[in-house]
């Protein structure tokens, strides 16, 4: 009996001892056991599991906004905030919600504008303005002027029409409520600089109501040689009109099929 009652006695002093030594000291609480006492930080993307053991979507979209993160090839600038990037920019909050690389810029409405100037007034001006599904840059993806411009060889006034069609998003992109854009070609007479500014809307908070800026075109044809003529103008998004010629042959130009749009 008390040989007995020494092994158990012996049996749990071993136990105690084994038990202080494989216990060691309690990991951080979500800490991921790789080993027998053995433990590491789980891995921001994949926790304690493997890439096969996340969800895709969690791989590409960790903020579950619907956006997948610039770090896996998408357009999402800050895969921790669902609120970035959205599909408008949020005036006035300093932050880059569309992650076109801008912040606070106006969102410009898309489609048809036409633009006029008090100079000329029956010349008639389109743009038709686009944004880019990818990036979310807006830019001007066709232009067509129409203006008068006076010859110093015979005095003749000449009524000249310059068009653009399919036109890149790094071609004219508006970058912080801007755009500028240049024709000045070596085997083409006329050269034509145009600039422009959005102007803000009062009534609807971080859109554009209208823009303003200048055209500067001139004529290097011998058998012209109009000097630069500077034309301000002012432009608003509008329906083309099926009585517009001119609109009409922008439309051609510029809309798949040739047909202008029927509303904004």
């Amino acid at each position: 009996m008390i040989r007995m009652l020494r092994l158990l006695g012996v049996f749990l002093v071993l136990l105690i001892v084994v038990d202080l030594v494989g216990c060691g000291e309690a990991p951080p609480p979500g800490w991921c056991i790789v080993g027998d006492g053995q433990y590491k930080e789980p891995d921001p993307i994949t926790g304690c599991g493997t890439l096969a053991q996340v969800p895709k979507r969690a791989l590409v979209d960790e903020d579950a906004d619907g956006v997948a993160s610039k770090k896996f090839f998408g357009r999402d600038c800050d895969d921790s905030n669902p609120n970035i990037p959205t599909q408008l920019e949020v005036p006035g909050d300093k932050i880059d919600n569309n992650c076109n690389d801008q912040i606070d810029e106006l969102n410009v409405d898309t489609g048809h504008w036409r633009l006029s100037t008090p100079l000329q007034p029956t010349a008639k001006w389109d743009i038709d303005i686009f944004t880019n599904e990818r990036t979310k840059i807006q830019y001007i993806r066709c232009l067509q002027f129409q203006f008068a411009l006076k010859s110093t060889v015979n005095g003749k006034t000449y009524n000249i029409t310059q068009w653009q069609s399919g036109l890149r998003p790094t071609d004219i992109p508006i970058t912080d409520n801007k755009f500028t854009w240049k024709l000045d070609r070596p085997n083409e007479s006329v050269k034509i600089s145009f600039t422009g500014t959005f102007v803000a809307n009062p009534a609807k908070l971080g859109t554009s109501v209208e823009v303003r800026g200048t055209v500067i075109v001139s004529d290097t044809d011998p058998e012209v040689k109009a000097p630069p003529v500077t034309l301000p103008y002012v432009g608003r998004i509008q329906i083309p009109s099926p009585a517009d010629p001119a609109a009409q042959a922008f439309c051609k130009r510029c809309y798949s099929g040739g047909v202008c749009p029927t509303k904004q």
